[in-house]
């Protein structure tokens, strides 16, 4: 949810961006965002 809408606090949440979040958590973000709009 953090990365969906690019929220970006400080620690200990630190994945509010794509480039913080890495590439696996980028493609589980956007599966999840395709599933919910079906």
């Amino acid at each position: 949810m953090q990365l969906a809408v690019e929220y970006d606090p400080r620690p200990p949440f630190d994945t509010g961006t794509p480039d913080k979040a890495g590439p696996e958590l980028q493609a589980l973000a956007l599966k999840l965002l395709a599933e919910s709009q079906v």
